[in-house]
C-alpha cells in the first residue's frame, strides 16, 4: 500500500540473543550458539543502505534456523 510513495515497511525478527537474561539453552539451538548482537544490526544496516532499499513487506529472521 504505501510502496508508491516509497515508504519501506519491514521487520527484523531476531530469536535468541547472546546476552538476553533468559538465554536458551545454546546446546538445543540449531547452529549450537545464540545470536550475536552485531549479527541483528547488520541485518537492520543491510536494509536502511542503498542495498536494502527493493526490501519491503518482509519478516527477516535473524535465529539460525531456530524458527524453522
Amino acid at each position: 500500500e504505501l510502496a508508491p510513495f516509497f515508504v519501506r515497511v519491514n521487520m527484523v525478527s531476531p530469536a535468541h540473543i547472546e546476552d538476553s537474561v533468559d538465554l536458551y539453552d545454546t546446546e538445543k539451538l540449531p547452529m549450537k550458539r545464540a545470536a550475536k548482537a552485531e549479527e541483528v544490526a547488520q541485518m537492520v544496516h543491510l536494509l536502511l543502505s542503498p542495498g536494502g532499499e527493493y526490501i519491503t513487506g518482509q519478516n527477516i529472521e535473524v535465529a539460525g534456523g531456530y524458527l524453522l
